[in-house]
């Protein structure tokens, strides 16, 4: 479980990385968190039986469908009320992996942890941007105006998805 649940994380790090310089989320890396989570199913079926192995196959295609699928109408929905894109297609495809490892219950709670951090993103970001420089701090203005333009307004959800995911697995919720 241990060497499962570190090459996981490990995988999701790298994804939250690429996502956070280049706003993609590798789709042959999102394959290979599905290939390592079958491999690791099989080897449970080996070591605790096949009924063990079932309800671990059982548990992890019901969170990846319910989450993933519940994901994809809810954006397919908002884009076609709003005219513009929500998530990108990766988010839903990492969404519905991280379903597949913690199962319908905990990646219900990493989607709403991951979910809270964006919103808690967002509000430090609003607070940035709104907040005037200092007047201890001698500052040109225009320095002031690139520190402020520079800070991102988004967050890619993928660095989110996986601090959702660490803590599910951290806490063994």
């Amino acid at each position: 479980m241990i060497l499962r649940n570190s090459i996981f994380c490990s995988i999701l790090l790298v994804i939250s990385f690429v996502d956070l310089r280049k706003r993609i989320i590798p789709n042959g890396l999102v394959a290979v968190l599905c290939v390592w989570w079958a491999f690791c199913t099989i080897l449970t079926g080996v070591a605790c039986g096949v009924e063990v192995a079932r309800g671990v196959l059982a548990e992890g295609i019901v969170g990846a469908l319910a989450l993933g699928g519940g994901v994809l109408m809810l954006c397919l929905l908002y884009e076609r009320l709003r005219k513009r894109e929500s998530f990108g297609g990766g988010d839903v495809k990492l969404i519905a992996v991280i379903g597949l490892y913690l199962g319908l219950e905990g990646g219900c709670l990493a989607l709403l942890l991951a979910c809270a951090a964006g919103i808690a993103w967002s509000f430090i970001a609003s607070l940035v941007m709104r907040k005037p420089a200092q007047q201890s701090v001698v500052a040109h203005p225009r320095a002031i105006e690139e520190t402020l333009s520079s800070f991102p307004q988004t967050l890619p959800f993928a660095p989110a998805l996986t601090l959702g995911a660490f803590l599910v697995l951290l806490l063994g919720a």
